[in-house]
């Protein structure tokens, strides 16, 4: 496995879900440009991707794939980030709050790898953040946060909103009533989440 970069393996798994061209990438990674271009150069350097010409019925199109060399590599890091989500669950489900913090502190930067792959259970992640009485915006990137849209970041936004009201009623040592609160809110937004 190649030495990692965490938005590289969003640029990788962005093209092997279908986004091959440049502004559909950077609008579903939400990289920023100059930096979208430099983790496709340097994908491009590793022989991880390549840039076809498409021949078709209007003319041709460039699209960027991903070599045999970029899919073996996706899926290792796919596998290492499952791992390390396992990692995160065990330690949560184990109640240890100061073991489970500082691990995610230091693998603060591969979170939104493991987010934008599926990897990540969304409504777990908010339970992990409440049980560490913190907000999830302390380890995800504004990028995924302060978007109103109805994208990722809409939806980390709402998940933020419930954890702040479902601490709230746990603080009033309403646990019944935050236990209720919590699913039903997380219940509709996975509604609403796998509708898109």
């Amino acid at each position: 496995m190649e030495q990692e970069e965490p938005n590289d393996v969003i640029v990788l798994s962005a093209i092997s879900q279908g986004a091959k061209k440049f502004d559909k990438i950077s609008k579903k990674t939400k990289i920023d440009e100059q930096e979208l271009n430099a983790l496709i150069a340097r994908l491009e350097e590793k022989g991880f991707i390549v840039l076809v010409e498409k021949k078709g019925w209007l003319g041709s199109k460039k699209e960027l794939v991903l070599t045999d060399k970029g899919n073996k590599e996706l899926e290792e890091r796919r596998f290492g980030l499952q791992q390390n989500w396992n990692q995160m669950v065990t330690m949560w489900k184990s109640g240890d709050k100061d073991k489970l913090q500082q691990h995610m502190e230091e693998h603060k930067s591969i979170l939104p790898s493991m987010m934008f792959m599926g990897i990540m259970d969304m409504m777990m992640f908010s339970t992990m953040m409440g049980f560490m009485g913190m907000a999830m915006t302390s380890f995800m990137p504004n990028q995924y946060m302060d978007s109103g849209q109805q994208d990722m970041g809409g939806h980390m936004q709402v998940l933020a909103r419930i954890q702040v009201q479902v601490r709230t009623l746990a603080e009033a040592a309403d646990l019944e009533m935050a236990a209720q609160e919590t699913w039903a809110a997380l219940t509709l937004i996975s509604k609403y989440i796998i509708q898109e």
